[in-house]
């Protein structure tokens, strides 16, 4: 069963528009191959934040200094991404950083 967000907006009457619930990770895939030790749908290993953003969007949230794991979330499971600096060692939160880790949870694979 999807959830659903209801927004009302007054405009001389009352309109209602519904929306999925989940609008920021539409670009998170529902299924694919995961190849272990080397990638996940839409990533591999080794990938540049940059290049996840744009294939995964806003993360739900990110944890610890430099933003080193970041989750997506989805109602059937979520994708965490660990982060290492470009040239290995801490991330700096930004887009050079790379891809040390990829989880892939709950979601068809």
């Amino acid at each position: 069963m999807k959830l659903f967000t209801i927004m009302g907006v007054v405009l001389g009457g009352l309109a209602l528009a519904i929306a999925p619930a989940e609008p920021a990770l539409a670009a998170v895939p529902q299924r694919g191959t995961v190849v272990e030790g080397r990638s996940i749908p839409g990533v591999a290993l080794g990938a540049t934040r940059q290049r996840v953003l744009a294939t995964y969007g806003t993360p739900a949230f990110c944890l610890s200094t430099g933003e080193a794991v970041c989750t997506w979330q989805r109602s059937q499971g979520a994708v965490s991404i660990s982060f290492a600096g470009a040239s290995g060692g801490n991330p700096a939160g930004n887009g050079r950083d790379r891809v040390a880790t990829a989880e892939w949870t709950g979601l068809p694979g």
